[in-house]
């Protein structure tokens, strides 16, 4: 625990007594209550947020391009090449690529598989297909997993945008 006029641990320059002594002693009774409580680790600076809320800009970007394009007769493998092409184009990086040797930039499930499959230019989505489930995973970790329809012309996601 820091001391009263140490630099406070939240990175805010602000001396720990006026940011978060008074947090942290609350947290700290919670704790001795026999709560749970978060870690410093699990609590984000303002840059963190920033970047959180940037990415999921980004993420919401790319899965109205899908959406908007999505239609029977396509591929996992073409929605694959979408997502890496337009999270690149918007300045993300495809955080599945190449983690622990994953090849694609975004997992796909189709008819309601449990497990998250492997995009392939064998796998053709059909209107009589359940949607495709995405998963896309950015540089701070922030995940967003949708169902697209192949008939749908609108973006199923537009409730969630947030006005920045």
């Amino acid at each position: 625990m820091p001391k009263r006029n140490d630099v406070c641990w939240c990175g805010s320059g602000k001396k720990y007594k006026k940011c978060h002594m008074d947090f942290d002693r609350r947290i700290h009774e919670r704790k001795l209550a026999g709560d749970e409580v978060p870690s410093h680790f699990l609590i984000k600076t303002p840059a963190q947020l920033a970047g959180i809320r940037e990415s999921a800009k980004i993420n919401i970007a790319v899965l109205d391009y899908v959406a908007e394009h999505i239609r029977a007769g396509i591929t996992t493998e073409d929605i694959d090449k979408w997502v890496y092409e337009q999270t690149v184009l918007r300045g993300g990086i495809p955080a599945p690529l190449n983690y622990e040797g994953y090849p694609k930039s975004v997992c796909t499930s189709i008819d309601n598989v449990v497990c998250h499959g492997i995009p392939s230019p064998d796998r053709v989505l059909s209107m009589w297909t359940a949607p495709p489930y995405l998963t896309d995973i950015f540089p701070i970790r922030q995940e967003c997993s949708v169902s697209a329809r192949c008939r749908r012309k609108r973006s199923v996601w537009s409730r969630w945008r947030r006005k920045a």
